[in-house]
């Protein structure tokens, strides 16, 4: 049993960060770990953000943190959101694609430099934990519309129920009540708006509509918790 968990765990690592493992589980009960991944990315992330600060001034600190989780995670969904946003407007460029990610950027380095380090540390670990299950919520919402070859295709309650643990979870642990209802309340808010948009435009459930979701649930997280911690002005 430890051993089936600890496979359908790997294989939620090999998709969403640089650590490839070799497994053959199917993907749709691997997601039931995308938000554990994201929380142990949040982790790092904050560790990160934390200790560089004891020796840089803002915002080198917020800089070296956004870079690192690049890193870790190959970039996996800023390219999804890339080629999303490419694929959105008919843009064969790329310019478009590129746009979006130096304002995503920009909007979650913001976001992180108008908290605390403390309360941001906190903030990326309950939003990379909950924007992973945004993901999950998507792929099980756009399961009907999935061929017989996606990664949405079959996702079972259990495995939505254990996605909401890891994902919602954190979040309740490390921040204070109301910053967690007015954030997440942003982020699913974010995310459906994306999916919507990208289904509307034909993307349907693939792995750019996917990214695209997670990262408009990030930054739409981070922005409302920076303003309920940090308060106007």
């Amino acid at each position: 049993m430890i051993s089936r968990v600890f496979s359908f765990f790997a294989e939620a690592v090999s998709r969403l960060s640089v650590f490839g493992v070799d497994t053959d589980k199917p993907a749709a009960t691997s997601v039931a770990f995308y938000p554990l991944v994201g929380l142990l990315i949040g982790l790092f992330a904050a560790v990160v953000l934390l200790g560089t600060g004891a020796f840089f001034p803002e915002p080198v600190p917020v800089a070296l943190t956004l870079v690192t989780v690049l890193a870790l995670t190959g970039a996996v969904h800023e390219k999804g959101l890339m080629r999303a946003a490419d694929r959105l407007v008919g843009d064969a460029t790329r310019r478009t694609g590129t746009m979006v990610l130096v304002a995503a950027f920009g909007l979650k380095a913001s976001a992180l430099i108008g908290m605390d380090s403390f309360s941001a540390a906190r903030a990326l670990i309950a939003a990379h934990a909950a924007s992973r299950f945004a993901m999950v919520l998507a792929m099980r919402a756009l399961s009907s519309r999935a061929d017989t070859k996606s990664e949405t295709n079959g996702i079972a309650s259990y495995v939505l129920a254990i996605a909401l643990l890891f994902g919602l979870l954190p979040a309740v642990i490390v921040l204070a009540p109301v910053t967690v209802a007015l954030a997440s309340i942003a982020g699913f808010a974010a995310a459906g708006v994306a999916t919507a948009i990208c289904v509307r435009k034909g993307l349907g459930a693939t792995r750019e509509t996917f990214d695209a979701t997670q990262q408009a649930f990030e930054i739409a997280f981070l922005i409302v918790a920076a303003g309920v911690i940090s308060g106007p002005g």
